[in-house]
């Protein structure tokens, strides 16, 4: 029997001797078995697209050093999503400081290969002023990583930071905090 050029579908020449049976047996399990592996390509394609996403509260983190980066909380972890693809994070919270003025700094971080390493986004600042009662700073960041062919677990982290000039700061804390983040498969 002659096939079709496409898929190899068999079907019965003129001069083959007549047998419906087998003839429609060949053609129908050959267009079964071009369905099946159509099908299994399908579902594979679309779990390579379907996104990760997460989000964790940030604890409380009460007098940290002055003049560095603390890892605020921990990481999310996602797994490797085999592929290139966007990872988008957010982060938000607050900062207080009793007494002289400070500068807070909130910046998130993505790792593309299992926290080896981190690309770390621009910081969110703010400045609590000068005064003798509680001062207050809202923080927001916002950082993405596209295009990007991850080597081992795609992590997000926040850091916070604080400095004042006076070195007068007391009782400076983060808190409230939420980080939020998602990874797109780009197929």
């Amino acid at each position: 029997m002659p096939t079709t050029s496409n898929y190899g579908f068999p079907y019965p020449d003129l001069t083959d001797p007549p047998d419906g049976a087998r003839q429609i047996g060949a053609l129908a399990q050959a267009v079964d078995e071009e369905l099946a592996d159509a099908q299994t390509a399908n579902r594979q394609a679309r779990e390579l697209l379907i996104p990760f996403a997460d989000t964790i509260a940030l604890p409380s983190m009460s007098n940290p050093s002055r003049s560095t980066y603390h890892d605020w909380g921990s990481a999310i972890t996602f797994p490797n999503p085999g592929g290139s693809a966007l990872v988008m994070a957010w982060g938000t919270g607050r900062a207080i400081n009793d007494g002289n003025g400070s500068q807070h700094r909130l910046r998130l971080g993505i790792s593309t290969n299992g926290g080896s390493s981190y690309n770390w986004g621009t910081d969110s600042i703010d400045q609590a002023g000068q005064g003798g009662s509680t001062r207050r700073a809202g923080l927001s960041a916002i950082h993405m990583v596209s295009n990007t062919e991850p080597s081992g677990s795609v992590m997000v982290r926040a850091q916070v930071y604080w400095d004042d000039a006076a070195s007068g700061g007391s009782n400076m804390s983060f808190g409230n905090g939420r980080l939020m983040a998602l990874v797109i498969p780009q197929g």
